[in-house]
């Protein structure tokens, strides 16, 4: 047999490694200790929300009992101070929606040491300005509603700090052409919704640089043709709601640039069959609105032409028989699956024949049976 003889240097690499362990094991349990509170606080916030009504999205964490908030929804509920604070525990919470609650400007002051969050929705609140300079210090908010709050221009000035913003909903604010200069401080954003503010063509011009736009709402703003000049510079818009305004035939020219426009709301606009011809260039367009605007049987011959048309809404126009006789003959139609005609001069004849043609599709219509 032969005696195996161990070094001194290799009893001191045992020891060294057997400290090394117990070091790391100290420092673990110590870390596991000083998180505890924090769980144990997260863990009475959830369940406090949970019985206010909420919902809640959690994941479990690795210590069995606790879970970490993720998102949480309070839209339309009452909401009291010890919610605010109970939501202020929830150290990663990302989305928080609070649309429609009692929250006012003082308690965003809680919210602004949430350093996870990135969806806040605060829409039909008291919010104002003043609150803002709380939101402005969650520099990673991605998307932020703020719809029919009391938020000025002033207020948009104090939110360029969030430079990672891709979404923001300004609805019924008090924004108008002034605050859209600060558009240009988030040159991710990819939706903006601004319906019902006094926002007009020179605030429009300052989206023109916004290259990531996807989705833009003007609806009931003070816009005219010439604010869809800046679509040119919005390669990848795909939604436009321009229902309300006075967009005409001139101002669907610019939007044939627009080659990934799939969904157009033009109703309530001066638009006619002269301007619908400027549509045939969309490829992609499958949902077209143009309930009571000066379209006739002529603009839906046109209509007939755009094939990958999927929902169409002509309502309370002067479609005829006619008109929908051009949709029941086209070839291309094939993906047309809803057409609106409610309040149109189409016959029960006519939706019958259109019906035929189009066996899959539902028609809406206020001529009986």
């Amino acid at each position: 047999m032969i005696a195996r003889t161990v070094s001194p240097h290799h009893h001191s690499l045992r020891r060294c490694i057997a400290v090394a362990l117990v070091g790391f094991l100290i420092i673990v349990a110590t870390a596991g200790y000083a998180v505890v509170p924090s769980y144990w606080a997260e863990r009475q916030a959830y369940e406090h929300l949970h019985q206010r009504g909420a919902t809640i999205d959690a994941r479990p964490r690795l210590l069995p009992g606790f879970s970490a908030v993720l998102g949480v929804s309070m839209r339309g509920l009452s909401l009291t101070d010890s919610d605010i604070i109970s939501l202020a525990a929830c150290r990663e919470l990302a989305i928080l929606d609070l649309h429609g609650t009692a929250i006012e400007d003082r308690h965003l002051k809680e919210l602004d040491s949430l350093p996870r969050l990135t969806q806040l929705y605060l829409g039909d609140t008291d919010v104002t300005d003043h609150g803002l300079n709380h939101i402005a210090r969650l520099d990673g908010l991605t998307e932020l509603g703020l719809q029919n709050t009391m938020v000025t221009d002033k207020g948009l000035a104090l939110l360029t700090p969030l430079t990672e913003l891709r979404v923001i909903g300004l609805d019924g604010t008090l924004v108008t052409d002034e605050g859209m200069t600060h558009f240009s401080s988030w040159p991710f954003l990819r939706k903006a919704t601004l319906a019902n503010t006094a926002v007009g063509d020179t605030g429009v011009h300052q989206l023109q640089t916004l290259r990531h736009m996807r989705w833009l709402t003007l609806r009931s703003t003070r816009i005219s043709d010439d604010a869809l000049t800046a679509c040119a510079g919005m390669p990848l818009l795909s939604t436009l709601d321009l229902v309300g305004t006075d967009i005409g035939d001139e101002g669907l020219r610019y939007l044939v640039s627009t080659r990934r426009l799939a969904y157009l709301y033009l109703s309530g606009t001066r638009v006619t069959d002269s301007g619908i011809k400027h549509l045939v260039a969309l490829e992609r367009l499958k949902t077209l609105y143009l309930d009571s605007t000066g379209i006739s049987d002529d603009g839906m011959t046109i209509i007939s032409e755009l094939a990958s048309l999927q929902r169409l809404s002509v309502e309370n126009t002067k479609i005829t028989d006619r008109g929908i006789g051009a949709l029941a003959t086209a070839e291309s139609l094939d993906r047309l699956d809803s057409v609106f005609l409610r309040g149109t001069h189409v016959s029960q004849q006519g939706v019958a024949a259109l019906q035929k043609q189009l066996p899959d599709c539902e028609i809406v219509t206020s001529v009986g049976p």
